[in-house]
């Protein structure tokens, strides 16, 4: 049963969204539509021994009138990774972690969105999972469409049998619409299991970013944990 879920691109995300990414055999990578201001597509937050920090992309020209797929880079992002260094340089898992986000910021991209994949795909990989992950910007379907019409066509266009979102999404989809296409509707509901961070694991802060899962777990009990820990509900 060919198994598909569709997202917008975030900033180094949490593990939940690495949850969704192997709970499919198919990813769209949903970069051509609006850009939102405040939302984790440009930044996350890591952890300090002071607590959370915010940690932001610099862009150029952002603004909710434009496409993901249309906004660049400014040439400030170096400050994001000098802050996660900082953050994490004695986390137990800090040098293999710090590789991989390294890969990332190097790249030479310009676009935000071309940044995003590049992250999203390089940490999906390191982490092992089989997922085939296609840009909705290189897909040919009706951008006309709106809301679940638009992901239904996704679907069918991609030969979908079974559809699966994040569960925050169970107010804006029906069953009804789904089935009328031959689409099963599942939404995912990620465990995020607790682990210590610095000195213990009784004060968790959840929906860190995956680096902060990265950092003090390492890239296989990470993997472990993206694989096994959620469940999927109709």
């Amino acid at each position: 049963m060919s198994t598909i879920a569709i997202m917008q691109p975030y900033l180094f995300p949490y593990i939940g969204y690495y949850h969704l990414l192997a709970a499919a055999e198919t990813f769209v990578f949903y970069d051509d539509v609006n850009f939102m201001k405040g939302s984790y597509i440009n930044r996350n937050q890591i952890l300090t021994k002071n607590g959370p920090l915010r940690f932001t992309l610099s862009l150029d020209g952002a603004g909710s009138n434009k496409l993901i797929n249309e906004i660049s880079l400014s040439n400030r992002k170096d400050k994001c990774l000098t802050q996660i260094e900082n953050s994490y340089r004695r986390a137990p898992y800090f040098e293999e972690a710090f590789a991989l986000v390294q890969r990332c910021y190097n790249s030479e991209k310009r676009q935000l969105s071309d940044f995003l994949f590049t992250s999203i795909k390089t940490l999906s990989d390191a982490l092992g999972l089989e997922t085939k992950i296609l840009r909705s910007t290189e897909l040919e379907y009706n951008r006309d469409l709106k809301g679940q019409d638009k992901v239904i066509e996704l679907c069918k266009m991609l030969a979908a049998e079974t559809y699966v979102n994040a569960i925050g999404g169970k107010d804006l989809y029906d069953h009804e619409s789904f089935n009328k296409k031959g689409l099963q509707l599942n939404f995912i509901n990620p465990v995020q299991e607790a682990y210590t961070q610095y000195l213990s694991s009784e004060d968790f802060v959840p929906y860190m970013s995956i680096i902060d899962t990265l950092m003090f777990c390492g890239i296989e009990k990470t993997a472990s944990m993206i694989k096994k820990n959620y469940t999927l509900e109709a």
